[in-house]
Formats: structure tokens, sequence, C-alpha cells
């Protein structure tokens, strides 16, 4: 007979062990579904695809298709086009990499002179 106290009795798990499953393993498995980037199927057979944008941080939703071929044709082309547009931004950066845009008071005034409050509301400088 045991005089153990309650707090001392091994407790009983509730839940059952969760299996481990390794990182590889599962991409494997979504490798193994389809051998095109950016393409999955569905439960009944359609084929679909989603591109992320790093630009904008966001997943694009590019549609379903029959065939995996088709949207993998769909993915590329969007890809190009993303990576188009990142490479656009990137000679934009360069070219403006040291230039420094102020705007300074005397490029804001007008052509025949400056605007000053006055009566009137015309500007200063010019002949009436």
């Amino acid at each position: 007979m045991s005089f153990l106290l309650k707090e001392q009795q091994p407790r009983k798990t509730l839940f059952k062990k969760k299996k481990r499953v390794s990182i590889q393993s599962s991409k494997k498995k979504l490798n193994s579904k389809s051998p095109y980037k950016g393409v999955r199927q569905r439960k009944w057979g359609k084929r679909t695809v989603e591109i992320q944008d790093r630009i904008n941080k966001i997943r694009l939703w590019l549609g379903t298709f029959n065939t995996a071929e088709k949207a993998y044709e769909v993915y590329l082309a969007k890809k190009i086009e993303l990576e188009e547009k990142k490479a656009r931004i990137a000679v934009i950066c360069k070219e403006l990499n040291g230039v420094h845009l102020v705007v300074s008071p005397s490029s804001m005034l007008a052509k025949d002179g400056p605007i000053l409050p006055n009566d009137g509301g015309t500007e200063t400088g010019v002949d009436t």
C-alpha cells in the first residue's frame, strides 16, 4: 500500500505526445506534389498559382488552371515582371544615391519676384 500524497503521485498525461516532423521531410512532401514552384494542386485536381511580391510584401493570387504547365507559365511571366520592377527600383535608387533634394526658399519664389502679403493681394515687384 502506498502512502504517497496526492502531489507525489505520478501524473497521468491527458494529451498524446505529438510526433515531431523535421523541416526537411515537410519540404520534401511539398515539393513532391508539384514539380513547379508556386503551383499547388487542389483536392479536386485544379492547379492554383501564387507568388510572393517581396517589394510590397504581399502574396499575389495568380489564378486557377487545369494544367500545371499553364499555371507555371503564368507564374514565370509574373516572376519576370516583378524582377523587372525590382531592377527599375534598384536603378533609380542607385541614380539617387548621394543626391539630396532640398527645397530652398529661393526656389519657391516666382519668376517676377517674391509674393508678399499686401493690401491688394498682388505681386510686388511687377510694374502695373
